[in-house]
């Protein structure tokens, strides 16, 4: 949040720029379908559209605060809360939206700036896991022949902690993931996460 003129708080919000774009965006909402919207771009952009930098000006529903808030919580860790919202919103878009090309290659390049860190999916993938084991500190593993059957895995902190307090533990080979039996829940609980296209 910053502070107005008036020293009162408001959300963050877009720098103003004139870019003199001749593009004009017109949206159709349906009276008889209102889950339908058309998007229509008339002419082309002259500036970048749909960086990430565009998702911190979004404003959030009170219900996403709350999820956040829950989860937060709970102990989930920012990243897998990040990872469910947007899981959540590609799969209202898919079952309630008609995205038109342009929208559709805006979503897949946020999406492809936020987590691809390399044109090379194994490379990316790398990356990843690098970052992951020196900035969280996550066990990670990558397998011998990790490119010809892309086999790695991850673990975090807190994760290996409830490993290693386990009496036992078993493969979910559904999920590719290790699970044991949380002793606050009485429930399984993944503690590992198996990534390969060896199945």
């Amino acid at each position: 949040m910053k502070r107005g003129a008036s020293g009162q708080e408001r959300p963050m919000q877009k720098r103003s720029k004139k870019d003199n774009c001749p593009t004009k965006m017109k949206i159709i909402s349906y009276v008889n379908n209102p889950g339908s919207v058309s998007v229509i771009h008339m002419n082309t952009y002259n500036h970048s559209v749909g960086s990430i930098e565009e998702l911190q000006h979004l404003p959030l529903s009170n219900d996403v605060k709350d999820y956040i808030i829950d989860h937060l919580r709970h102990g989930y860790d920012k990243r897998d809360i990040r990872i469910s919202i947007q899981n959540n919103f590609k799969e209202y878009v898919l079952n309630y939206l008609n995205f038109s090309v342009v929208e559709g290659m805006i979503l897949l390049n946020i999406q492809q700036e936020k987590y691809q860190q390399d044109k090379n999916q194994y490379e990316s993938v790398k990356l990843w896991l690098k970052e992951l084991k020196e900035e969280k500190h996550f066990d990670t593993f990558v397998g011998d022949d990790f490119y010809f059957n892309f086999t790695f895995g991850f673990l975090s902190l807190w994760q290996k902690k409830i490993l290693l307090e386990s009496d036992s533990w078993c493969l979910d080979a559904t999920l590719n993931t290790i699970v044991v039996r949380y002793t606050l829940s009485g429930t399984g609980f993944s503690v590992a996460f198996l990534f390969t296209q060896n199945q």
